[in-house]
């Protein structure tokens, strides 16, 4: 279950037999999706009310689960929360969260983790590391956006996508999977940022997170707008 594979995760240590099997890692998270229900018993919501909010929850949270359950490979489950709460602080200290600063955050993962530098790009299997290779998508994405649309997401429509996909060397279906996780990752900014004004608790790993999304008065969005 959910509870056996987080706990599994975070027994997971970096070794040249355990990075080499990062991909089965990286997959896990799909099995959260799987789940009905995502918040607590004896909530006052309908059980649909209570389905949607939980698909959403996943939607935005499973990327940054992704990126961070993977990362603790190469780190100690001490180490993993201090790069979390670097993560989170970071959001709630920006006024806005733009384009770069999604593909950044990808990039402090990256050295947070220690994947990207060092001793471990020797170890077999680093270079295709799911996270190593989402970096590199994400950043030739982002290379390949022109300027004046990387300030203003929206503006990209299907002809700049098409482009976009061509110079990246990439498909379409990427480039709204990139899009896509930003604006998730953009929710999530002005979730946590919400939160701090307002003098609520920070989540300090990303179970605490799942735990305080999933209050009644969390105020974590139940939609996401994205565009296809």
């Amino acid at each position: 279950n959910f509870a056996t594979m987080l706990t599994s995760l975070k027994k997971f240590r970096l070794s040249p037999g355990s990075i080499a099997s990062a991909p089965r890692l990286w997959s896990l998270s799909s099995c959260a999706r799987s789940r009905s229900t995502f918040l607590p018993c004896g909530q006052s919501r309908s059980f649909r009310s209570t389905q949607i909010a939980a698909g959403m929850f996943d939607s935005i949270v499973n990327p940054m689960k992704e990126q961070w359950e993977s990362s603790k490979t190469g780190l100690q489950e001490r180490q993993a929360e201090e790069a979390f709460r670097f993560q989170i602080s970071s959001l709630v200290k920006k006024e806005r969260f733009g384009l770069e600063d999604f593909v950044q955050s990808i990039r402090d993962v990256a050295r947070e983790s220690g994947l990207d530098k060092g001793w471990k790009t020797m170890v077999p299997g680093v270079k295709n590391h799911p996270m190593m290779v989402e970096l590199r998508m994400q950043e030739t994405i982002w290379e390949k956006i022109p300027p004046p649309l990387r300030e203003n997401a929206s503006r990209i429509k299907a002809a700049e996508k098409a482009k976009i996909a061509r110079d990246a060397g990439t498909t379409v279906e990427q480039i709204n999977k990139f899009l896509k996780r930003y604006e998730e990752m953009r929710t999530l900014h002005t979730w946590v940022r919400r939160r701090a004004m307002d003098g609520k608790t920070l989540p300090q790993n990303l179970d605490e997170m799942q735990r305080l999304a999933a209050e009644p008065d969390s105020g974590f969005p139940r939609k996401v707008k994205t565009k296809p």
